[in-house]
């Protein structure tokens, strides 16, 4: 496990435990804090051959800067301000995630001829498209977007992950599954609004 997917499945750790003690809440804030320290101390502890945290890795494979990106903000949001705002860069992010994915897998999985996976290595030109989608981020000031891209080139360069392509520092499998939860989400509640698609009511 490289150190982009340690701090991934920290943060992962986190975030479910702070879900499970939305159910049973605890009133001391004290008390979660040190609960989920300790639950993510246990998660990297061997228990006889493997730890809970290689079977998490195991489980996701290599998590992209975006996908910690994520976590952290999830783990944040209760505190963010001008949250109106920050789901519009939400579903920018997911939508920039999805052109990439579009442009990314179909290569991979053999159904393109071009394989802009292999544009993704030192040289590569997927290098210098990333600066132009972080210099549009910065000329809009969307500054957050554009920093999120810059920590992954920068994780890239410093080689904190296993890869050595850019590609697997920007993009992974869960974040592209994230996106188009994001839209499809979006699309219904706008479909809902307008009355096309039937609210579920809660007896």
């Amino acid at each position: 496990m490289n150190g982009v997917t340690l701090a991934g499945i920290a943060f992962l750790v986190w975030n479910i435990l702070a879900w499970i003690l939305k159910i049973f809440p605890i009133p001391h804030p004290s008390i979660r804090y040190i609960l989920s320290a300790a639950a993510v101390v246990l998660t990297f502890v061997p228990f006889g051959p493997y730890s809970l945290a290689m079977l998490i890795y195991g489980a996701t494979a290599e998590l992209s800067v975006t996908a910690v990106a994520l976590l952290i903000l999830a783990l944040l949001r209760k505190h963010l301000r001008r949250k109106g705002q920050l789901a519009a860069e939400k579903r920018l992010l997911a939508a920039v995630v999805v052109v990439f994915g579009l442009m990314l897998y179909p290569g991979v999985l053999g159904f393109r001829y071009h394989d802009f996976y292999a544009d993704g290595y030192a040289g590569g030109l997927f290098g210098y498209f990333l600066i132009t989608v972080v210099s549009s981020f910065a000329v809009l000031r969307l500054w957050k977007l554009a920093g999120l891209f810059i920590l992954a080139g920068i994780a890239w360069r410093l080689s904190l992950g296993n890869s050595s392509n850019l590609w697997d520092y920007v993009l992974d499998i869960w974040v592209f599954m994230w996106a188009w939860g994001v839209w499809i989400r979006y699309g219904l509640h706008k479909l809902r609004h307008r009355g096309m698609v039937p609210s579920v009511e809660h007896s």
